[in-house]
C-alpha cells in the first residue's frame, strides 16, 4: 500500500493511518498526524478528518490533510496502537486536571521535543514527550512496526527553520532549543514528516521487514523516483 497525496478524488483512510499536512500545498511535509476515524469511505484534501497528534498540545482534533500513508494494519496492530494512544490521552487529561486543581500554569510546549523523540517520562517531566513524527513512530513501534532506521540525514538550524516555519522564531532562542533537545552542535538527525510517508510508500511486507533509511530530500513527498499513484 503506497503513500499518496490527497486530492479531490475520495480515497479510504483507515484508523491510525498516517496523515500529513504540507507547506501551503507544496511537497514539503510539515506535520504528521494519525487518523482517529474508524475508516472513512470518502476522504479528500478538503475532508475534516478526526486526528490524534502532538500539536503541541497533544490531543485530538479535526483537520484537513494533504497526504496519507498506510501500512495496512492488522486488527492486532490496531489494538496495540489503540492501547498506546488511549493511555497517552488519559495521561494528558490527568495531568491537566492535576494542574487545574493546583492552580498552576505550565508551558504546554514542554511536552514537545525534537531530539530525541520520543522521550520516556522522567522525574523532571512525568509524561511522554514527542515531536509530531516521534508520536507516530512510537505508536507504530508499539505494534512492532519500526518505520525509520538510521542514519538519518543531518539537518542544520536553517534547515529546521525551513521545515518548521511556524516555530522559526522559537528555534532562534537558545533556551527553547535546549528544551527541544537541539542545544548542542550545529546539525542534528531529526525525524521529519516526509520520511514517514516514504517509509510507508512500500509493500506492507517490506514495511514490517526493514525500517526505511531516509535520504536527503525525503522531507518532500513525493520524490519522483518513489512516487506511486493510488
Amino acid at each position: 500500500m503506497p503513500s499518496w497525496l490527497l486530492s479531490d478524488t475520495p480515497t479510504v483512510v483507515g484508523i491510525y493511518d498516517v496523515l500529513a499536512q504540507s507547506d501551503k500545498g507544496s511537497t514539503l511535509m510539515l506535520h504528521a498526524l494519525l487518523s482517529f476515524d474508524e475508516g472513512r469511505p470518502a476522504v479528500t484534501k478538503t475532508t475534516d478528518v478526526k486526528c490524534v497528534h502532538m500539536g503541541p498540545p497533544f490531543g485530538t482534533h479535526h483537520y484537513q490533510c494533504h497526504a496519507a500513508g498506510s501500512a495496512m494494519l492488522s486488527n492486532e496492530e490496531r489494538r496495540k496502537i489503540k492501547t498506546f494512544v488511549g493511555r497517552r490521552l488519559k495521561e494528558r487529561e490527568a495531568e491537566r486536571a492535576r494542574l487545574r486543581r493546583a492552580a498552576r500554569e505550565r508551558e504546554i510546549r514542554a511536552e514537545y521535543c525534537i531530539l530525541p523523540s520520543p522521550q520516556k517520562p522522567t522525574r523532571a517531566f512525568p509524561l511522554w514527550r514527542f515531536s509530531c513524527v516521534g508520536f507516530a513512530l512510537q505508536a507504530y513501534r508499539t505494534a512492532h512496526i519500526e518505520l525509520l532506521g538510521s542514519p538519518l540525514p543531518l539537518r542544520t538550524l536553517d534547515d529546521l527553520k525551513r521545515f518548521y516555519p511556524y516555530a522559526a522564531a522559537k528555534l532562534d532562542d537558545p533556551q527553547m532549543r535546549k528544551l527541544w533537545g537541539i542545544a548542542s552542535g550545529d546539525s542534528w538527525p531529526v525525524s521529519l514528516v516526509g520520511y514517514v510517508l516514504h517509509s510507508l510508500n512500500r509493500e506492507p511486507a517490506d514495511i514490517r521487514a526493514m525500517p526505511y533509511i531516509p535520504q536527503p530530500g525525503d522531507e518532500h513527498f513525493p520524490r519522483t523516483e518513489l512516487y506511486s499513484t493510488r
